[in-house]
């Protein structure tokens, strides 16, 4: 089997994965992006039960994506994603770039990926691999640096949610998912009906357990009226469980 540098899927905005203005949710864009992912990872050879047997698994780490326009409720999407080499000599980085049915750009995208013991719970060295991944280099979606977010630790709270049985996944912690969602529940519907992300940076700095709070909290950046900061504070372990960053197009909500 001849092994695929690029990894390309040919998806679409399905129904149920669409919110009332008829356009794809951001979640859903995300979960897309992680399942395409998945599965180029096992094609490569490291699949879940390859790694678990290693004590070995894959964990998202940050992600930043830039939206160029919202696949509408059908629409035919392709996704490609590909490996892009190690960063900061730590992160593993993987591109992604979804198009439209006329090749036009619907989403940029780039993220960082580390290895961990499942077991331990402890990060792992790059090394540890021990087996390389397509470099693809200078094929990037999003040329990107992926840094720290250091929000402020005085945002206004928006939402306080629980990882229960539907946010947790195989590794037991909440999906990587799940946080894109609860950070557009603590937005609202208003800022929907008025507007959209531009661009998310998403880091994850500890992972939510099952039953575990955490207090969404968000505010604007003085970097400009349409960029914000948010942060998930994770209230059962005293800690800052994600930091975000994103910029808004559309009219602000009067909420925010």
């Amino acid at each position: 089997m001849t092994l695929q540098p690029v990894w390309t899927v040919q998806t679409r905005a399905s129904a149920h994965a669409c919110d009332f203005n008829r356009r794809w949710k951001p979640a859903a864009m995300f979960l897309a992006m992680l399942e395409a992912a998945s599965d180029h990872a096992a094609h490569l050879g490291f699949d879940f039960e390859a790694m678990q047997a290693r004590r070995m698994s894959w964990v998202l780490s940050r992600f930043r994506i830039h939206f160029h326009a919202f696949p509408v409720m059908n629409e035919p999407v392709t996704l490609q994603t590909w490996p892009c080499g190690l960063q900061q000599r730590l992160f593993f980085t993987r591109d992604f770039l979804l198009t439209g049915a006329g090749g036009q750009r619907l989403a940029s995208a780039t993220s960082a990926w580390v290895l961990i013991d499942p077991v331990a719970r402890r990060m792992l060295p790059p090394q540890a691999l021990q087996a390389s991944l397509p470099a693809n280099e200078g094929h990037r979606a999003l040329d990107w640096t992926l840094d720290k977010i250091n929000p402020p630790a005085d945002l206004p709270e928006r939402l306080q949610v629980e990882a229960g049985y539907s946010a947790v996944d195989v590794l037991a912690h909440a999906n990587s998912a799940r946080y894109v969602e609860w950070l557009c529940d603590a937005l609202g519907m208003e800022a929907f009906e008025r507007g959209n992300f531009a661009w998310l940076q998403i880091n994850f700095v500890r992972e939510t357990r099952p039953g575990e709070r955490l207090s969404l909290r968000i505010g604007q950046n003085g970097a400009g009226p349409t960029d914000w900061v948010a942060e998930g504070f994770n209230l059962s372990a005293s800690t800052r469980g994600f930091e975000a960053a994103f910029g808004w197009q559309g009219d602000t909500p009067a909420s925010l």
